[in-house]
């Protein structure tokens, strides 16, 4: 058994800071609707020459929440990295195609404070999700302060579901960290007879069932949706 624990706080430790498991690129989504246009030049984030293949383009965005956009050019191999194209005047550029890092099946990033939060309603363990956090530059939400937290439970119950946050006691029983620092967090929210530990349950998700309080459950075995978290500033 201790063997055991030990192998999965070690598992936790290397799929929350990305060792484990996570490519650094983002996944791309096609979108022809830009095809044949780019950005105007002071408008673009980043571009770059003899680029082989649109994934090594992507990895222009990666760990940059403004960057959405990705043009790129096979025959040239040119890639262009931009953000929002609703801000942005195109112009004719046969040739390009354009890939999104959003993906239409998902929601639209929310703002709050000085951070973007992203719904993913795809069931995940605590792996998946951090893998499809990093894909998107981000991490699991992680929730430093009670208005964060109300932000993110009005979330779960304006959708009636549980959400996974990034929060463990895999390290010692009963002390909970968040995921990305291994910093005590500020506060818990558990409901009445929770955190109970049973069949090894070291996550932590918002669960409808406690009146959208926190419960802790499995991190591998069981799966959640989740809240992907990206810092933008002021």
């Amino acid at each position: 058994m201790l063997l055991l624990q030990i192998w999965l706080t070690t598992m936790i430790f290397l799929m929350a800071n990305g060792v484990l498991g996570v490519q650094q690129s983002l996944q791309l989504f096609r979108d022809p609707s830009f095809d044949h246009k780019i950005p105007v030049s002071g408008m673009v984030l980043s571009e770059f020459d003899d680029i082989a293949s649109v994934s090594q383009c992507g990895k222009s965005c990666f760990n940059r929440p403004e960057c959405v956009s990705i043009f790129f050019n096979s025959a040239t191999k040119q890639c262009i990295a931009a953000g929002d194209l609703a801000d942005h005047q195109m112009v004719s550029a046969p040739g390009f195609q354009h890939y999104t890092t959003q993906s239409s099946e998902v929601n639209k990033w929310l703002k709050f404070g000085q951070s973007h939060y992203l719904l993913i309603k795809e069931g995940a363990n605590l792996y998946q999700a951090q893998k499809k956090c990093k894909e998107h530059g981000s991490k699991l939400v992680e929730l430093e302060t009670l208005e964060e937290s109300r932000f993110v439970t009005d979330i779960a119950i304006r959708e009636k579901i549980d959400i996974m946050i990034g929060v463990t006691d895999a390290f010692k029983e009963n002390e909970w960290v968040f995921l990305s620092s291994l910093e005590a967090v500020p506060f818990t929210q558990f409901s009445s007879g929770n955190p109970d530990n049973y069949n090894n349950q070291d996550c932590v998700c918002i669960a409808a069932f406690c009146d959208y309080q926190w419960d802790d459950f499995n991190c591998l075995n069981e799966q959640r949706f989740y809240v992907c978290e990206r810092f933008v500033g002021f």
